[in-house]
C-alpha cells in the first residue's frame, strides 16, 4: 500500500489560485507528503501519480444536483466512486454527506458532518467510525478565507476500502467545490 494511502494523519490545504482547484497535503509537522492537481490526480511527495479522482457534476434545470468523483488507481482501473448524497449550503455552513462505494457500486463508507456548520466530520466504514476531520477556515489573502482539513485516521479499514476512503477525504474540498459550482449554475438558469 502506498504511504500516502496508509497515512494516519494528514492535512489538506486547498487552493483556487493558479488556474485550477489544487491542494497540498502535509503531515501534522508541515512536511509535504502529497498533492492533488486540477485534473484530479493525487500525487505523492515526489510527484508520482497514486490515484486518479476526477470530479464531475451536473445541474439539470429540473431535478437534483449530482456531484460524483470516480476513483481509479494510477493505471486508470476503476476502484470505486464517491458521490455527494446530501448537502446544505448557507452563509456560515457548508455541509456534505459523501457516500463512498466500491467498483461494484456497494457502499463501503460515508463521510458525514457531526455539527451544524460542517466543521467536524466523521468517517465510517460500515457502521464503524474510522476517522475524523476537523475543518478550519484560515486567512488566504485580503478578504479571502480557505478551508483546511485535518484528518486523523483512528480505525482499521480493509485494503480495498482504504484507498477509496482516503481519496474521498483528500478530495472532499473538490466535491464541495463541485456542489458550489453546480448550485451557481442551477441558480443562473
Amino acid at each position: 500500500m502506498h504511504p500516502l494511502v496508509a497515512a494516519s494523519q494528514f492535512i489538506v490545504h486547498p487552493s483556487n489560485t493558479g488556474g485550477g482547484h489544487t491542494a497540498e497535503v502535509t503531515d501534522p509537522s508541515g512536511s509535504k507528503i502529497g498533492a492533488w492537481t486540477a485534473a484530479g490526480d493525487i500525487l505523492d511527495e515526489a510527484g508520482t501519480k497514486v490515484l486518479e479522482t476526477p470530479v464531475k457534476w451536473d445541474a439539470p434545470r429540473h431535478g437534483p444536483i449530482t456531484v460524483e468523483m470516480q476513483i481509479n488507481d494510477a493505471a486508470g482501473s476503476t476502484l470505486g466512486a464517491a458521490r455527494v448524497a446530501k448537502y446544505t449550503l448557507g452563509p456560515r455552513a457548508k455541509r456534505l454527506t459523501v457516500a463512498i462505494s466500491d467498483a461494484a457500486g456497494t457502499q463501503v463508507g460515508r463521510i458525514e458532518p457531526t455539527d451544524k456548520k460542517g466543521e467536524q466530520l466523521k468517517v465510517s466504514v460500515g457502521e464503524i467510525p474510522v476517522a475524523s476531520v476537523d475543518v478550519a477556515e484560515v486567512k488566504a489573502g485580503f478578504l479571502r478565507k480557505k478551508r483546511v482539513y485535518a484528518t486523523q485516521v483512528t480505525g482499521a479499514m480493509s485494503d480495498a476500502a482504504r484507498p477509496l476512503v482516503i481519496a474521498a477525504l483528500l478530495r472532499y474540498d473538490a466535491l464541495l467545490d463541485g456542489v458550489l459550482s453546480a448550485s451557481m449554475t442551477k441558480s443562473n438558469r
